[in-house]
């Protein structure tokens, strides 16, 4: 569902990207990190942010002791598409 978020033509996005990020005690997404870096890196996370957001709008917080509790989230998406960095 990411994909249809996100504009794969401005982005030199081959291959496993690991996504980091915390679901903070209201669910909200917060302190997304990409991994590797990629040209136009900036915009690729703000756009990531984007779409994690569409895609499921409030996650469920992980619980300690009964009460909601920030955690760390790790995804892997493996990304394709026809736009190479070409060293522009």
């Amino acid at each position: 569902m990411i994909y249809a978020y996100i504009d794969l033509g401005l982005y030199a996005v081959n291959g496993t990207f690991v996504f980091t990020f915390d679901v903070d005690e209201n669910g909200k997404v917060i302190n997304l990190e990409v991994l590797p870096k990629v040209k136009n890196s900036d915009m690729f996370i703000e756009d990531m942010q984007f779409a994690i957001k569409k895609v499921r709008k409030k996650w469920k917080p992980a619980v300690r002791n009964g009460k909601p509790v920030l955690s760390q989230k790790i995804i892997s998406i493996n990304f394709t598409s026809d736009h190479f960095d070409h060293g522009d």
